[in-house]
């Protein structure tokens, strides 16, 4: 009898007893799989791993899209509240002294995370203002310095920030862009850290880094639109709507 059957663990007892009744236990001899049949479950499972994990990674991206575009559209409405409170004035066109962030714009390099401070009210949470997909930026825990955790990241700097601003948003405009995401491209570059003039009539877009083939800007109204990538391009970034007359100025992060 093989040593590895059943047989070989039932008790001598037991035995005894089948053989004196005339019974003939039968017990079925336990077989390891070949090579070839291991191999076969492996190649079974790296095709169903191909195909499934694509999908995965696409739903997350999706979910941290929709995310991006929620977050946008919170930061349009902390704008529109803003402007509310202050006759029809953002934070950008209002002195400190009068609760804005307009004194901060004169300095050489322009603080953008100041622009969104004084909305820290209407906002609640810097998270906020970070994209889940941008990866090169970080996410602070809270806009100042709690007593029980004076050690989590604190939101005093651009590098919390994933979406540029534009200076001549107009509160209520459904056609002035009042922000979006920091990967602005112009003419197919991206455009720089800091303060950018944009020509009148320009079409600008964005680079791949975020969104892979998608743009996201709220507007003055707290509308969002998503700028797609057309079809056979892609070696660009998608491209939003032309921009209107007059002076565009945007501070990126």
């Amino acid at each position: 009898m093989k040593a590895n059957s059943r047989a070989g663990r039932e008790s001598p007892a037991i035995t005894t007893a089948w053989s004196n009744a005339g019974v003939q236990p039968k017990f079925r001899t336990l077989q390891a799989w070949t090579r070839w049949e291991v191999l076969a479950i492996g190649a079974g499972m790296a095709v169903l791993a191909a195909m499934i994990l694509p999908r995965l990674a696409r739903t997350k991206q999706g979910v941290e899209g929709s995310e991006c575009r929620n977050n946008l559209k919170n930061v349009g409405l902390a704008h529109q509240i803003f402007a509310f409170d202050n006759a029809r004035h953002f934070p950008m066109s209002l002195p400190v002294a009068e609760g804005g962030s307009r004194d901060w714009l004169v300095q050489d390099v322009p603080q953008l995370w100041r622009h969104f401070l004084v909305l820290s009210n209407e906002l609640s949470t810097p998270r906020i203002l970070h994209c889940p997909q941008d990866r090169q930026h970080q996410t602070a825990a809270r806009f100042t310095v709690a007593p029980q955790a004076p050690t989590e990241p604190i939101f005093a700097g651009d590098s919390f920030l994933s979406y540029f601003l534009a200076l001549e948003a107009r509160p209520g405009d459904p056609a002035s862009v009042l922000s979006g995401d920091r990967n602005v491209s112009l003419l197919g570059f991206g455009l720089g850290s800091g303060r950018n003039r944009l020509p009148a009539q320009a079409q600008p877009g964005f680079t791949l880094e975020l969104h892979q083939g998608l743009g996201n800007r709220v507007f003055g109204d707290h509308h969002v639109e998503r700028a797609v990538l057309p079809k056979g391009q892609s070696g660009s970034g998608p491209t939003g709507p032309v921009l209107s007359s007059g002076t565009h100025v945007w501070i990126l992060p």
